[in-house]
């Protein structure tokens, strides 16, 4: 009977019947596989923004005070995003806290605390509590930065001068205003109109801004902060022709119906949950309702004319570097 060969004697035996060809492509495999894994790890490390001073500046880079309201001493919100935050919340998932303190928030509505101090009170699910007390509250308070990868769709700049007032509010990545996000965002607000004086006003002072551009230029769905906000404006998309001319005001000129049925959504939505408050309706606003009825009359038309000629277009948005690529013919 044949002796089993030792563990020791086996290994060597099947190390000897190795191609050496398979090693390398093992190895270069787990290569790959482990720096795939690595990069996983460290890359959104990276994205978020150094703990540590800027000795170029003698700044911390996680402060950023780009509001004309906000300490200088309050971190971006991409911080608060990222922190543990505290306290968690009594739920199994544990959620933190992520709202800034009040007074790094850039607007505070007595109103939305109590709706929200309600609401999580009697809420059984404290997880779920926890998610609507940090997501219902954002647009109004949280902190903003125009930095890249570090914004926050936020109030961004107001004046609340009752006579005149105006909000200009970011969206999404850009800290640029949306006519049509902008306004989205404030909707689910509109309960609160009649318990809350000053976010009326900010309410209107979005309707009011929002008046200002469509009236100037109804074509455009996007724009730079208004210089009264002393806000720096944004670079834009460069090589495209428009037309009817665009100015420094705005930021994007992409033709929307949207964008303008979003401002008479919005328009018509304060009137009906202020009850009846009609103050917005000044000659700022009714300017823009003309240039609205203008626009859609104009987009009304049709391309051909009656005698076969096309009708003049009002609005043109082209990148200079398009071109027209001809269709390829089936011929088989």
């Amino acid at each position: 009977m044949d002796e089993k060969p030792s563990w020791r004697q086996s290994l060597a035996s099947s190390l000897k019947r190795i191609d050496k060809r398979d090693v390398f492509t093992y190895a270069g495999a787990a290569i790959v596989y482990i720096g795939a894994i690595l990069m996983m790890i460290i890359l959104p490390l990276k994205l978020i923004p150094d703990q540590g001073i800027n000795s170029a500046t003698g700044q911390d880079p996680n402060v950023a005070n780009n509001n004309n309201y906000l300490p200088s001493y309050c971190p971006i919100y991409t911080v608060t995003a990222n922190s543990a935050g505290s306290p968690v919340s009594p739920g199994p998932l544990r959620l933190p806290l992520q709202r800034p303190p009040q007074e790094c928030r850039t607007f505070t509505s007595s109103a939305m605390e109590k709706l929200i101090s309600n609401m999580t009170s009697r809420m059984v699910d404290k997880d779920l509590a926890r998610l609507f007390e940090n997501a219902y509250p954002n647009t109004l308070g949280t902190i903003m930065s125009i930095r890249k990868l570090t914004i926050d769709t936020t109030v961004s700049w107001y004046d609340l001068d009752n006579s005149n007032p105006l909000a200009y509010v970011i969206t999404g990545d850009i800290p640029a205003h949306w006519l049509r996000d902008a306004s989205h965002q404030f909707v689910p607000y509109l309960p609160l109109l009649p318990y809350d004086a000053s976010l009326r006003t900010l309410f209107r002072g979005l309707i009011n801004l929002q008046a200002r551009h469509i009236a100037d230029k109804p074509y455009c769905n996007a724009f730079q902060p208004p210089p009264e906000s002393s806000l720096p404006s944004q670079s834009r998309a460069a090589n495209i022709r428009i037309s009817p001319d665009i100015d420094s005001t705005v930021y994007q000129c992409k033709w929307e119906i949207d964008s303008l049925a979003s401002f008479l959504r919005l328009s018509w939505g304060y009137y009906e949950s202020s009850n009846g408050d009609s103050s917005f309706i000044n000659d700022n606003w009714l300017n823009a309702i003309q240039a609205i009825m203008s626009v859609l009359d104009d987009q009304s038309r049709p391309t051909l004319a009656n005698d076969g000629s096309i009708n003049p277009q009002a609005y043109s948005y082209q990148p200079t570097g398009s071109r027209a690529v001809t269709p390829v013919h089936n011929t088989s």
